[in-house]
């Protein structure tokens, strides 16, 4: 049968005995909505399985269910734990067995997610970037569970950075059913470890994502021309001696220059909001451009986006934006797509990977490490103007991402056609 998108762009739905009732489909590697990347991940996927498959149901793995459940977004079925849950008898085994076995603690980590294999016919491992930081040995042990039952699997929308991976990151890449790349770069670390044949060129999901109109009368500055500006407490983690004192120096040096020598305004952008302070509190843009927002000291000029607004509103708010200056992943994505110039502040092969498939080029890329005020102020200079080049450039490329990003649903067609005509 034939499925119409949104955008009116028609793709052929899986016409098999699974399309007869719903296609199953666990989601793997979720953090949570508080992460608005996340949350633009599980809304656009969700999306382009429901184009690609017609009648789905989708089960979300979540490292933070509470969180998730509070956040009220319901774009899945249903939610479970991505790992035993504190006080169970799994936690009790897993926490045991990590003094003596690493892996087997792993499987009982992970008795949430085993008991929902049973109920499904494809597995996505989602999350974006979880093959960029180390040997992911949580993932690559429930891997090894869903190929043991047969399942489809997939490594979706991925950042991959293969530079230190070892061998049982590599082989597990290698037994991936499918990995849709969301960079070219990606697809170059894969083939260094002998994944190619598996491997299929996409883009991420959240070009896809449609900006839902909200109210900005109350947070927008007071200017003609305005610059949303995202950047994170993460990024102390890559600045090496770096500290978040580095972090608010240098964007106050660059935000005061883009009031008083360009006259624009700026609104500041948090995309990544925990609900609650605990372990995970430094994961949060808030207090950082709190300061940001205070040192500047441009009552009018400089405002900061409330915390509550969803993905879609996110990019609705970046959209109405003339430049856009991110740090977070996500929120630059929803500013190019939106073909808004944008400054990416990189700290992991992401930024630099989607800046090079667009622009040719990683030139509007500025490396965290060793972020000063000169720096970014040049960088954001540079930005403003080179400002019409870079909106051609993105009026040609964007479009077809955006069909790329589409195309991973058409790819997971071919895999559940290929899988169901082996049975």
């Amino acid at each position: 049968m034939t499925v119409t998108t949104e955008a009116g762009r028609q793709t052929t739905a899986i016409d098999t005995p699974v399309a007869a009732r719903a296609m199953r489909v666990l989601l793997l590697g979720h953090g949570g909505y508080y992460n608005r990347g996340c949350e633009a991940i599980v809304r656009t996927t969700v999306q382009l399985l429901k184009r690609a498959f017609g009648n789905v149901h989708t089960i979300l793995s979540t490292f933070d269910l509470p969180g998730d459940q509070a956040a009220g977004y319901a774009l899945t079925d249903r939610m479970i734990p991505a790992s035993a849950p504190r006080w169970s008898p799994a936690w009790a085994l897993a926490r045991l067995g990590d003094l003596r076995d690493h892996t087997r603690a792993l499987r009982w980590w992970l008795a949430p997610l085993v008991d929902a294999l049973p109920q499904v016919d494809l597995v996505l491992s989602i999350g974006g970037d979880n093959y960029c930081y180390g040997t992911p040995s949580y993932f690559i042990e429930f891997d090894r569970m869903v190929r043991q039952r047969g399942i489809p699997l997939v490594l979706w929308g991925a950042s991959i950075d293969t530079s230190n991976a070892d061998e049982a990151t590599c082989r597990d890449l290698r037994e991936f059913d499918l990995i849709t790349a969301r960079e070219t770069i990606t697809v170059e670390h894969l083939a260094k470890c002998g994944a190619q044949a598996n491997v299929k060129l996409v883009a991420d999901p959240a070009f896809t994502l449609t900006p839902s109109p909200c109210d900005c009368a109350a947070f927008w500055p007071q200017a003609d021309r305005v610059l949303g500006f995202n950047i994170s407490n993460l990024l102390t983690r890559y600045l090496g001696d770096g500290s978040l004192a580095q972090v608010v120096s240098a964007s106050t040096a660059a935000l005061r220059y883009l009031i008083d020598q360009r006259g624009l305004g700026i609104v500041l952008v948090p995309h990544v909001m925990l609900r609650t302070q605990g372990d995970e509190a430094w994961n949060d843009d808030r207090p950082v451009l709190e300061a940001i927002c205070k040192n500047v000291d441009r009552p009018g000029a400089i405002t900061l986006m409330p915390g509550h607004l969803d993905a879609g509103q996110i990019k609705y708010v970046i959209s109405r934006c003339q430049f856009f200056i991110g740090a977070r992943t996500h929120s630059t994505i929803a500013a190019l797509s939106t073909q808004v110039p944008t400054l990416s502040i990189g700290y992991s092969i992401k930024a630099w990977g989607i800046n090079q498939d667009i622009f040719d080029s990683t030139q509007y890329v500025l490396d965290c490490k060793g972020l000063d005020g000169d720096k970014l102020t040049a960088a954001a200079a540079r930005l403003l103007d080179d400002e019409t080049a870079m909106r051609t450039q993105l009026q040609q490329r964007i479009p077809r991402l955006i069909e790329r990003a589409y195309e991973g649903g058409d790819h997971l067609v071919a895999l559940m056609k290929s899988y169901q005509s082996k049975r």
